[in-house]
């Protein structure tokens, strides 16, 4: 799971974990950074809806424990989009 602490006036925001068959979670950590520094970097210092980008990351590095190693679990983003879309077809976020 992960935890948003916002700016004050507007409290934080709690995700819990997404469910997952972990085979390995070497990289897991590695893997959601890089997908949040990966969706900031695209925003280009415009608003990010930051819900969504945690969902992506978090989405990106429950992935990359499905598989064995750090730098081969590593999920490219259609997989990642696939898995998101694979929870939200079984109704809500199937955390």
């Amino acid at each position: 799971g992960c935890v948003y602490a916002g700016p004050l006036d507007r409290g934080g925001l709690v995700f819990p974990a997404y469910r997952v068959d972990a085979v390995d979670t070497t990289g897991a950590g590695d893997a959601f950074v890089g997908a949040l520094a990966c969706g900031l970097d695209a925003s280009s210092g415009g608003l990010v809806d930051i819900a969504k980008l945690i969902s992506f990351a978090q989405a990106t590095a429950a992935v990359s424990t499905t598989s064995l190693g750090a730098q081969p679990s590593m999920p490219v983003r259609a997989r990642v989009q696939e898995f998101l879309l694979e929870r939200e077809g079984g109704g809500g976020h199937g955390r």
